[in-house]
């Protein structure tokens, strides 16, 4: 009933301050700042903090930037947006290595390294000739310089028309599903894929008498995953339409960041049949 009721903005805004209050007393009530960092929030969960009235921030950085790049307080935070580079950090975007609206994020600064220690190749690879570091990561920004990030450049999926497709943004979608722990896009075979972790014990709950059936755990995730990739495809532009979806039964792989371990998943094998 309350997933129901938050889909309802004024009533949504309403649960959010309440629960957001009760966040707040279990922190000693006192807090003024609480960093975010490490890997992006997902939408519903910024919104809740912002709705909550939570005094969040996010910070964006990497180890080669000492290191943080972009980041502001908890009083100026914009929805989806790490906020502006600090001071004494150039930022800019590099719109050719993206689709014109997002590019690559390049930094500049005395926090900067000065390269990779006895390994000229990768310090090369990494510097533009004049000296901007790159980081990997597309993002766009707005005119008051806070960044937007979409996801690593590698990420980024070439449809076959020569779209950019973001999958961060196809598993924020995903991830909204209250059955869904997280999600990764991919490309296999020239389709838009999907590796989707449920919450196993909520979905048995749903199946009652059957919940101890392998096949019947199965069947009733793969009906849910389809509905899930016809609602996700209502909502997303026709290039970026998921041709599948797969049940991931363990959690994923992480790196000590808690990020997926991208490259152990991405294809699919022969338990997991054969797209059309």
């Amino acid at each position: 009933l309350t997933r129901a009721l938050k889909k309802v903005g004024p009533l949504r805004k309403l649960i959010h301050r309440a629960a957001g209050r009760k966040a707040y007393e279990a922190f000693g009530g006192a807090l003024r700042f609480y960093g975010i960092g490490g890997a992006p929030l997902t939408p519903d969960t910024e919104r809740f903090l912002r709705e909550g009235r939570f005094p969040y921030a996010i910070g964006y950085g990497l180890t080669e930037t000492a290191p943080l790049i972009a980041g502001t307080d908890a009083e100026h935070t914009r929805y989806r947006s790490t906020g502006p580079s600090i001071e004494n950090v150039e930022v800019r975007v590099d719109l050719e290595a993206g689709d014109g609206v997002q590019g690559e994020v390049l930094v500049k600064g005395p926090s900067v390294m000065q390269g990779y220690y006895r390994n000229e190749e990768a310090t090369k690879e990494i510097f533009t000739e004049d000296g901007w570091l790159r980081t990997g990561d597309l993002a766009s920004q707005d005119k008051d310089g806070y960044l937007y990030l979409r996801g690593r450049l590698k990420n980024m999926i070439v449809g076959p028309s020569g779209e950019n497709i973001y999958p961060a943004d196809l598993e924020n979608a995903i991830n909204e599903h209250e059955l869904v722990v997280e999600s990764l896009v991919f490309q296999w075979k020239g389709q838009l894929t999907a590796r989707v972790h449920v919450d196993i014990e909520a979905l048995k709950a749903r199946l009652g008498e059957h919940a101890a059936q392998i096949a019947a755990i199965q069947q009733r995730a793969d009906e849910l995953l389809e509905d899930m990739r016809a609602a996700v495809n209502a909502r997303v532009s026709r290039h970026a339409r998921l041709s599948r979806m797969v049940l991931q039964w363990e959690p994923f792989e992480k790196t000590p960041t808690r990020k997926i371990k991208r490259f152990l998943y991405t294809h699919l094998g022969a338990h997991e049949g054969e797209l059309s």
